[in-house]
């Protein structure tokens, strides 16, 4: 668990699905460094709602803070050639 006085660089392996949830009561800022600009044309990242069957993992009860774009969702990215 990341703090603000435990901070850490989080890498996520290409092609593992994976979520954030700020269980805080402050405003938490993350930073995705990716390592290739984004191809609109050919979209290599993908999104899943939180309560998918595909993924076998359920966030506890309560209301997880949402995306800037206004949803909460699991994240999955392609690795590149």
């Amino acid at each position: 668990m990341l703090s603000e006085q435990d901070r850490c660089l989080v890498t996520v392996p290409a092609n593992v699905w994976h979520a954030d949830r700020n269980i805080g009561d402050r405003d938490v800022v993350v930073v995705n460094f990716p390592t290739i600009p984004y191809d609109h044309s050919a979209p290599d990242k993908w999104r899943l709602p939180l309560d998918t069957d595909l993924i076998p993992h359920r966030f506890s009860a309560g209301n997880p803070r949402l995306l800037n774009d206004g949803r909460a969702a699991f994240h999955g990215v392609a690795a590149h050639a």
